[in-house]
């Protein structure tokens, strides 16, 4: 939305500009919320982004979104994320899900794959907060599942439960860069989600990916890794490799770049910038 007050000033003072989308604001992003408000937006989107002297995405999966309905360049450049620097409790058998709870996050199904195991000597905790949550708790009652609902959480109380968790499961069937996974990986939890959207895009080798929805590959996903220890202490060191690129410093140094060559390449027509696609 503060695209078109960008606009503005870069016409009234000719400024150079820069555009980052995060996603409800790009058309075709969660059809299921912003179908109309997007229709109605749409071309406004498309002057905006033509305009820009740079387009910045986050993810991929946004990028090729953006260029479905707007043929323009776009730089792609992470969102940054600092892990937390502190002792590493010792992990629990705990399985987490943290999120805002909406359908499309995936929880409903994340429950149902755990109907199906063994759950002895394990804990489960959902926390989070959203217009899923009564409904959650009933599915859950109904499955017979001993689920600890603990709602928002911020900060230290929802670092210590990352850190002291073994498994994080994050089966969303569509998100763009989600932060609860670099929150997970950066504490080492054996991370499970989905192939779609951005979260191959934040895991990549250090998790295990399931197709969305697919709840009898979500439970063997959880049967695996309940099962073995190693499997999990492995994901976990990758996972904390992994979160080391999304480290603040490279992704500012890469903002900082975008910048300096806006500067140089504005012509005074204000033509935008043909910049370059760099992915991570």
């Amino acid at each position: 939305p503060t695209g078109a007050l960008a606009l503005a000033l870069r016409r009234v003072r000719g400024l150079p500009t820069v555009i980052t989308a995060h996603g409800s604001d790009v058309p075709g992003y969660n059809p299921d919320r912003f179908k109309r408000g997007h229709r109605l937006l749409a071309p406004a989107w498309r002057t905006i982004a033509r305009s820009a002297d740079a387009l910045v995405s986050p993810s991929c999966y946004l990028r090729d979104l953006i260029r479905a309905g707007c043929d323009v360049p776009v730089e792609i450049i992470p969102y940054g994320y600092d892990a937390p620097r502190r002792e590493r409790p010792p992990k629990r058998r705990r399985i987490l899900f943290v999120s805002r709870l909406f359908p499309r996050k995936g929880a409903q199904y994340f429950l149902e794959a755990l109907a199906g195991l063994d759950l002895t000597g394990w804990e489960v905790v959902i926390a989070g907060d959203g217009p899923m949550l009564a409904p959650l708790q009933e599915q859950a009652r109904q499955l017979g599942l001993a689920v600890d609902f603990r709602g928002f959480l911020k900060g230290a109380p929802l670092d210590e439960l990352y850190a002291s968790s073994s498994i994080f499961v994050f089966p969303s069937v569509r998100d763009n860069f989600p932060v609860v996974l670099l929150e997970a990986l950066s504490h080492g939890c054996a991370v499970i989600t989905t192939t779609v959207s951005g979260m191959p895009e934040v895991v990549g080798d250090a998790g295990l990916l399931t197709a969305p929805g697919d709840v009898a590959a979500i439970r063997e996903a959880l049967r695996r890794l309940m099962a073995d220890e190693a499997l999990c202490a492995e994901l976990g060191a990758r996972a904390r490799a992994r979160v080391e690129r999304f480290a603040w410093d490279q992704v500012l140094a890469r903002h900082l770049d975008l910048y300096e060559r806006v500067i140089a390449g504005v012509s005074p027509t204000h033509e935008p910038l043909a910049g370059r696609i760099s992915e991570y």
